[in-house]
């Protein structure tokens, strides 16, 4: 391209931004109505939007059992016997975490305690700090649900509002609710994090006594001394795994931050919300007013 053809090109440029310049001043008026109108919209919209609530539980793994000593004295033997404590398993923090986000968890931690608010509740009133429930799902008064969800349908809901982020570096879980009643938020907060020990503390507790039995015949039946050492120990250990969940409150998870009822909100941000929609009002005004200038000059071509 020749210098000459570019600076044609570029006094063509000059032109087309003057000439939409010139056209957007000549709707000028109509252009700052059409703003304004929007900017007007965005705080009616904004001031409409549901409040959500965010509440946090930050936990860290408890520390877990060692059987290396175990492993070290006996391990060969365990191995023949087909038997090797601690190998190739995941952690109890590892399966906890997987078990928050499953439905088998919601189902039989969580959904009978919160499918009420989960399945009725449509707003919080910030004056009395209570739900306000949709009447035609759910009577107050009697205490009835009319329309229950299935275990797929809440869990998905449910599923929504959860937030599970591991920190790799510290070690850290933070459990997170959302929800548009900061009371619901915390409480729903603090029953995954109880929910989740103890269904770990129960699960630990019957494999605990699954072993035992089986350690307890093998003990029997063997007459070899080793092999009774081994059992022996192995008895030990999985009495003293079923003792610890017994007395451990916190079993899975330390509590580092308990969750608490948020009193400022997480979203939305409304002045962000009326600024962007008041832009993107703005924008498409500009678009309009361009189009609807370019029909009216052409219209006879064009009809």
């Amino acid at each position: 391209m020749t210098k000459e053809e570019l600076n044609n090109n570029s006094d063509e440029y000059i032109v087309d931004v003057t000439k939409t310049l010139s056209i957007l001043w000549t709707y000028r008026k109509t252009l700052i109505r059409l703003t304004a109108l929007g900017g007007l919209s965005s705080i009616i919209i904004a001031l409409n939007l549901q409040i959500i609530f965010t509440s946090t539980s930050v936990v860290i793994p408890n520390e877990q059992e060692q059987s290396s000593s175990l492993t070290q004295r006996f391990g060969g033997l365990a191995s023949l016997a087909g038997i090797e404590p601690g190998s190739g398993l995941m952690t109890k923090d590892r399966i906890a975490i997987a078990k928050i986000g499953s439905l088998q968890f919601f189902k039989e931690n969580l959904y009978d305690k919160i499918i009420v608010d989960l399945a009725a509740a449509q707003d919080w009133d910030p004056d009395t700090k209570e739900l306000i429930y949709d009447p035609d799902i759910y009577d107050v008064e009697n205490d009835i649900l009319f329309e229950k969800p299935s275990f797929q349908q809440a869990y998905e809901s449910f599923s929504s509002s959860l937030n599970v982020v591991e920190n790799p570096i510290t070690g850290l879980t933070s459990i997170s609710i959302e929800h548009f009643s900061p009371t619901i938020a915390m409480e729903w907060a603090t029953l995954v994090v109880n929910g989740v020990n103890n269904s770990m503390r129960e699960e630990d507790k019957e494999e605990a006594r699954l072993a035992i039995d089986f350690y307890q015949k093998e003990l029997v039946n063997t007459s070899i001394k080793s092999v009774k050492d081994l059992f022996s120990e192995l008895i030990e250990q999985e009495q003293q795994k079923f003792m610890l969940a017994n007395v451990r409150e916190e079993y899975v998870f330390k509590i580092i931050e308990p969750p608490v009822v948020p009193e400022k909100r997480t979203r939305p941000s409304r002045a962000k919300f009326c600024i962007i929609y008041t832009f993107i009002f703005g924008l498409i005004s500009v678009i309009f007013v361009l189009i609807f200038d370019y029909f009216r000059k052409n219209r006879k071509e064009i009809f």
